[in-house]
């Protein structure tokens, strides 16, 4: 009784949206994603309720992000769910609101690579420094793009190179033990060689640990 109450009350009773969302659903499950997007864009503007809305515009971004080439029109529909957000949800996020930060802050991410690799520095900096406005699960990768792409600025690059040692969890131990090497360099260039020795010393105690050697 009581999933058949949230499945009517999934758009505040209103059954036709709850159907087609189930629609949205097997569609995704068979991967069939043309049909799946064009399902969502049918399904959007009947929707009242703030969550539905939330739910139909994130799926159809990923959707459009990962299989229509439209990936800034998927960044577009992410910050409308991500204005959508009560302020509150930032400090303690449930699992959907984590869920929607961790898509919206991944676009970004792999915009802001896509956008490095082909030379657009300030396009790139742009979407890297809106990804780290937020907390996502990968954050850390974003800081160590900062850090590098803001090479020439030691103060800079320290600042997001301690960012991202801070969340550690977003790297591998081989990335880490660059990310001490880089730390070291950027300490020197900014002339804090007591720290460029502190990070010297966690580089090769990184080394030792990854790569089971001395150094």
């Amino acid at each position: 009784v009581a999933n058949y109450l949230k499945w009517i009350n999934w758009d505040n009773g209103n059954i036709s949206s709850s159907e087609l969302w189930d629609k949205v659903l097997a569609f995704e499950a068979d991967k069939q994603y043309p049909q799946m997007i064009r399902t969502c864009m049918k399904l959007l503007p009947q929707l009242s309720n703030p969550k539905a809305k939330m739910s139909v515009n994130h799926k159809l971004a990923v959707m459009e992000f990962e299989f229509a080439n439209k990936k800034k029109r998927a960044v577009e529909r992410m910050q409308t769910v991500y204005n959508m957000l009560p302020p509150a949800s930032f400090k303690s996020p449930d699992e959907d609101v984590q869920h929607y930060l961790n898509s919206y802050g991944a676009m970004l991410y792999r915009i802001g690579v896509e956008l490095r690799q082909k030379h657009s520095k300030k396009m790139a900096l742009a979407y890297f420094q809106k990804a780290t406005s937020f907390e996502w699960d990968q954050i850390g990768k974003v800081y160590f793009e900062l850090m590098t792409l803001l090479w020439n600025n030691p103060e800079q690059a320290i600042r997001y190179g301690e960012k991202a040692l801070a969340q550690n969890s977003s790297f591998s131990p081989e990335q880490s033990c660059e990310m001490m090497s880089l730390m070291t360099k950027a300490c020197k260039s900014a002339g804090l060689f007591d720290r460029a020795r502190i990070y010297f010393r966690k580089w090769k105690e990184c080394q030792e640990l990854t790569y089971g050697k001395k150094m």
